[in-house]
């Protein structure tokens, strides 16, 4: 994965992370959860994001290590996870912005140490398996 520069591209990059890279922001909706009303929670979403990079960095040699132990943290975070998703999906054009504004440069480093350490397993059935259950987690 790639990210650029731009506030535009590193949200979509960091909301895709949020959803396994599969999906972008929702619109923001009526029915948000009051969770959801103040936007995406920059320091928590990085922190997370770094967590994941960590997993990724200490197990890159065993794709099998990193498989188990990122499952293990998705199951472990899974209404954090929710929480975050729920946030992202009802941001509004104004929080993308100011969210890409505030946390742009930390969460570009965050990702790109996910994506760097993650790649040498990303090919691996078990990997895919791990970073698919953090896609199958819905919001409440």
């Amino acid at each position: 994965m790639s990210c650029g520069l731009s506030k535009k591209r590193l949200l979509a990059c960091a909301i895709a992370l949020t959803l396994v890279l599969s999906a972008a922001v929702g619109t923001a909706g009526a029915g948000a959860a009051p969770a959801a009303a103040q936007g995406l929670n920059g320091p928590k979403f990085i922190a997370f994001v770094n967590s994941l990079a960590q997993i990724a960095a200490r197990d890159r040699s065993s794709c099998t290590k990193m498989a188990v132990d990122l499952k293990a943290y998705v199951a472990s975070h899974r209404g954090e996870i929710a929480t975050f998703k729920a946030e992202a999906s009802h941001m509004t054009r104004a929080q993308k912005l100011v969210f890409a504004e505030r946390y742009g440069a930390k969460l570009e480093t965050a990702i790109g140490n996910f994506t760097r350490n993650v790649v040498a397993c990303v090919l691996n059935p078990a990997v895919r398996a791990a970073l698919a259950t953090l896609k199958a987690i819905k919001t409440s």
